[in-house]
Parts: C-alpha cells; structure tokens; sequence
C-alpha cells in the first residue's frame, strides 16, 4: 500500500491534515454531495476510509470525525478542546446493526463447532460473561440462545449421523 498521502494518527495537526487531503479522497454520495475520506493510519498501519459528508469549504465534519473517532484536537481552538467528547455508557449500549443472515450462519456454526470439539457445557455459550465477550470481538455478533444451539447440534448430529451411514456403506460395498 502507497501510504505516502496518509496520516500516522499521531500526526496530531489539523492543518498538516486538511493540506494532505489529496482529489483522490474526494468523492460523491447518492445524491450528489461531496464526500471526503479518512486518511489517518492506526499505529498498526490501517486506514481508517471513513467517509463524510464535506459541505463546502467547511471542514466541520472532518474536524468532529478527528475529533471523536482519532482523538485528534485542533489545539488552536479552544472550542475544540471543549467539545471533547467523554465516552459514555449510553455509547456501549447503542444497538449494532446484526450481520447479515449468510455472515450470522458461519459465526453460529463456528461457535457451534468450537463448543463441540472443545467439549465446553451448554452453559459456555449463555453465560452472559461470554456474551459479553463476544460482544467486545463482534458487536454485530448474535450470539445465539439455548434453544437456537440445541437445535444447531440436533442437526448437525442428524447430519453427521447420515454422512457416517453413507460411509459405512460404500466402504462396506467395496
């Protein structure tokens, strides 16, 4: 990856920041307005590509983005400094838009399949402490109920079960 127009998000300068966006992070959403991209790079080397919305000349969006998402802070505007945002308890319980159905399945069956091949209890998977841990990796995640994982190994058993018979079967033909 070309990261020669990124930003190390410790590159804490607003204005190196507004001088480095380059055409190339410029862009158009649905209806037509400007939008910018994100080029600050975590310390591991990621991009972060969020994209806002850019009215104008106005660099609002972008500064609040530096803001809240990077901790970065204009430190000539004292305004800014003010308008730290504190993290909030109400901003860990905002719901997360679930997977879609496909991506919910194979985390489902990969849950299902580490509990069955580490022999861990029906009770691993309820625990609300586990749950709470998923939530922390996946917080689109759903992990699923008791019910929804007894039936999950009703059928993998019945499938299992037949992949098996068939075995057994065509090596018993030959």
């Amino acid at each position: 990856m070309d990261d020669s127009n990124y930003i190390q998000s410790d590159d804490f300068n607003i204005d190196i920041i507004e001088q480095n966006l380059s055409e190339k992070d410029k862009g158009y959403n649905i209806k037509g307005e400007q939008t910018r991209t994100c080029i600050i790079l975590d310390k591991n080397g990621n991009r972060c590509g969020k994209v806002y919305q850019n009215t104008g000349s106005s660099t609002e969006n972008l500064v609040a983005h530096l803001r809240d998402v990077h901790q970065i802070i204009d430190e000539n505007n004292e305004n800014a400094l003010k308008k730290l945002r504190n993290t909030k308890i109400t901003d860990f319980a905002q719901s997360r838009r679930p997977h879609p159905k496909h991506i919910q399945k194979q985390r489902e069956e990969s849950v299902l399949k580490w509990m069955l091949l580490t022999d861990q209890p029906l009770a691993a998977i309820t625990n609300p402490a586990y749950k709470e841990k998923m939530s922390h990796f996946d917080p689109s995640f759903v992990v699923p109920g008791e019910q929804k994982i007894k039936t999950m190994i009703a059928k993998s058993y019945q499938h299992n079960y037949e992949n098996l018979k068939n075995i057994l079967n065509e090596t018993a033909a030959t």
